[in-house]
């Protein structure tokens, strides 16, 4: 009897179990292998050391505070305030630093069977995804447990949707990095400096709805200071909502990764025969 048109020939079902299953083993090796490789083999505590940036810029800028006898700007604790911008901005920093390293120079090279670019890629950001959630976690846990009660988000599926956004820029943005950096060496030690300018963009020691409208009008157009309010929103039940823009966030990091996926794709060849 002939076969049915798309029917799965005999093996075909076996063969594709196959396939899946060296694809998970390839992605969990080069997963561990990744994570090895950025942060020592004592996996947590390299966790713990990718946090020390911004931990020390939320005591800086508390210092600052203090020593001006300046209020925190919305909320009981300017420790709490400031954590809530700095880690989901250094969430975005240290992304899209990071993502390029698996889409750099010489990284096409297999390392493991079934290795491909995008195995890497997307290995790398899961890795850097639990990182920065484990980060988040010690800080915001260390604050509840020194007294600061509003440490814990009252909207925690909130938290996590926002600080997800934000991951999704940072991740968007790392892929076009990486391929820019290939195409112009001189971006990869420009973004690290341009990123961090985000900082004073991004509501970390403002509440934008308290901005002149004109400001905060142009201030809206870069999605981090949704991001930034969107997550503190998690935390302060009156948080001005008006401003949040979580769609906004989602929609720049999806069109982040996607042009980034295309841009790596059209590239590809291009840049392989050039290196």
């Amino acid at each position: 009897m002939a076969s049915r048109p798309g029917a799965i020939p005999p093996g075909g079902a076996r063969y594709w179990d196959v396939a899946l299953f060296n694809a998970i083993n390839s992605f969990r090796s080069i997963f561990w292998h990744e994570a090895d490789m950025h942060h020592g083999r004592r996996l947590m505590m390299g966790y713990l050391a990718a946090g020390a940036e911004p931990l020390f810029i939320v005591l800086v800028l508390n210092l600052l505070f203090t020593m001006l006898a300046r209020h925190t700007p919305y909320g009981r604790s300017s420790l709490l305030f400031l954590g809530t911008g700095v880690y989901p901005i250094y969430m975005f920093i240290h992304t899209s630093i990071r993502m390029r390293s698996p889409l750099g120079r010489g990284k096409y090279r297999v390392q493991f069977p079934m290795e491909r670019p995008l195995f890497v890629l997307f290995s790398n950001a899961l890795q850097h995804y639990i990182t920065y959630m484990c980060v988040i976690l010690v800080f915001f846990g260390a604050l509840y447990i020194s007294g600061v009660d509003d440490a814990i988000p009252y909207d925690p599926v909130r938290a996590l949707e926002a600080i997800t956004g934000v991951y999704l820029i940072g991740f968007g943005a790392g892929i076009v990095n990486a391929i820019f950096g290939r195409m112009f060496p001189v971006w990869d030690l420009a973004w690290p400096a341009i990123s961090r300018t985000v900082l004073h963009f991004s509501g970390l020691y403002y509440v934008a709805a308290y901005l002149p409208p004109t400001t905060r009008y142009y201030l809206l157009f870069n999605p981090m200071l949704s991001g930034t309010n969107w997550f503190r929103m998690a935390f302060y039940p009156f948080y001005p909502a008006a401003h949040s823009g979580a769609q906004y966030v989602i929609f720049c990091g999806m069109g982040l990764v996607t042009f980034g996926l295309l841009l790596e794709a059209n590239t590809r060849q291009y840049l392989e025969a050039k290196e």
